[in-house]
């Protein structure tokens, strides 16, 4: 499925509640086609609900902001049915930092086992 593909069933899913495609485009401030997929949508929560029961649709999600001070996401910016790109500064703020990895959640860490062990006794 190439980005236009994706887009298009996008608005046609959120279609289904609101009623036309237009009114579809129009309400639609972001989608993601790579990291994740998915689209970010202002509806009440009657709506919501009616999207959440939709064949194919997973979940619906609360809006978390990737940089709340600019009340920014991560995912592109959709206008009006069309995907706006981003000034080089702004698209820098939202893109995700490499993580180091010591600084990624070590499971192979066994001390925590031994302690439960411990206090088990």
């Amino acid at each position: 499925m190439n980005l236009q593909e994706m887009i298009d069933c996008y608005v046609q899913t959120l279609a289904k509640v609101v009623g036309s495609e237009e009114d579809a485009k129009k309400r639609i401030y972001n989608v993601s086609c790579e990291r994740y997929l998915g689209f970010g949508c202002e509806i009440d929560e009657e709506t919501s609900t009616k999207l959440e029961g939709l064949p194919g649709v997973l979940f619906v999600l609360p809006d978390s902001y990737v940089d709340p001070e600019n009340k920014d996401y991560g995912a592109e910016l959709f206008v009006n049915g069309e995907i706006v790109q981003r000034s080089p500064e702004r698209q820098r703020r939202v893109e995700p930092q490499p993580q180091r990895a010591q600084d990624r959640p070590r499971y192979n860490d066994r001390t925590r086992y031994s302690r439960r062990k411990e206090n088990t006794r």
